[in-house]
């Protein structure tokens, strides 16, 4: 299946003419996935853990959480197919995870017992055609619906919410990948304001790398403030930016050149308070958003075939590709689109 979509191709944020969106094979858990752990490893996508619904909330539906990994490997004819890859040793959801060069780093996430401080990594292994798992350093507190993004193989985390802090967190942290058996998890400083679910990217500009915070929740709050700080300038202050367009609850999001973050759909809070009485009627957000560190400006550049939240976008096959996700509703997709979103 293939559609036509304007958004972003090249140079600044703009809208470019009828781009490629295509329909990859469908996730094979028939209830969908939305809260996993996504990467690549060694040309391989990995899907790990998540959750769903065996029905909407609005009929009573029970969320389950998932141990299962599943893998996507590239095919030399049409778009490969999902196979299992095993199981995580616990059922998690709502973590954070990056792509590394040495594999996939998830961290920490809500279990059944609640949230966990554990991290690990999940490597495709090409010789023995399997994930293998290693343990990480675990976070300095355990949380969830943090943000994470990735600078020269130095993860960056931020913001979060767990039992003591429901209403959002304000920590920042770092482990260097390089450094990690000996350093750990170093702080970053504090974010200006406490949240959870925020648009969070690393990004530069005239070359120098900058952490870009934006959007996510505080308590009932859906936020639309935005923020920069320079990464490598110890004690450098948060800079107020202009607000997001719109509010954008864990939303895929993902750099396009170094200096562009695309953000794909998300939460924006319109009609949340009603969404059961609508039903199948409630929709989530679905514009493309892209801002550009250079100018410093936000820019809608394109649709979604549907809104979605509550997963990742991965850069694969030179275009990014979205799998699963909520709905609404806490009903869960089950499709996988690809975007021609990076020719940059």
């Amino acid at each position: 299946m293939m559609m036509m979509l304007a958004m972003l191709l090249a140079g600044s944020c703009s809208a470019a003419p009828q781009t490629e969106v295509m329909q990859y094979p469908d996730f094979p858990d028939s209830l969908g996935v939305a809260g996993a752990f996504m990467g690549v490893s060694n040309g391989v996508v990995i899907v790990a853990g998540g959750s769903h619904f065996d029905k909407p909330q609005w009929a009573g539906g029970t969320k389950g959480l998932r141990n299962d990994i599943w893998i996507l490997r590239k095919e030399p004819k049409g778009h490969g197919e999902w196979a299992h890859g095993g199981e995580l040793p616990f059922r998690v959801s709502n973590g954070a995870s990056v792509t590394t060069p040495q594999g996939v780093v998830c961290i920490g996430g809500t279990k059944e017992t609640g949230e966990t401080d554990k991290v690990f990594q999940l490597q495709w292994n090409v010789d023995k055609q399997q994930v293998e798992l290693t343990h990480l350093p675990a976070l300095p507190q355990a949380c969830a619906y943090m943000s994470a993004t990735i600078f020269e193989n130095r993860i960056l985390v931020a913001g979060g919410k767990h039992a003591d802090s429901p209403d959002g967190m304000d920590n920042g942290w770092e482990l260097d990948m390089q450094q990690h058996p000996l350093v750990g998890w170093q702080s970053l400083g504090e974010l200006p304001t406490p949240r959870f679910g925020a648009v969070f990217a690393a990004l530069e500009d005239n070359g120098k790398p900058y952490l870009l915070l934006a959007s996510g929740k505080y308590g009932m709050d859906y936020l639309t403030d935005g923020y920069r700080r320079a990464l490598d300038e110890p004690g450098c202050d948060w800079e107020p930016l202009g607000a997001m367009p719109r509010a954008a609850l864990v939303a895929p999001t993902v750099i396009a050149g170094g200096v562009k973050l695309l953000v794909f759909g998300g939460s924006d809070g319109v009609n949340i308070a009603n969404r059961l009485a609508l039903r199948d009627n409630y929709h989530l957000n679905d514009t493309i958003l892209c801002y550009d560190m250079r100018t410093q400006v936000w820019t809608a550049i394109g649709r979604m075939p549907v809104g979605v939240v509550a997963t990742q976008a991965l850069p694969w096959e030179g275009g990014v590709l979205l799998v699963g996700g909520e709905l609404g509703n806490a009903m869960r997709s089950r499709k996988s689109w690809w975007y021609n979103a990076l020719n940059d």
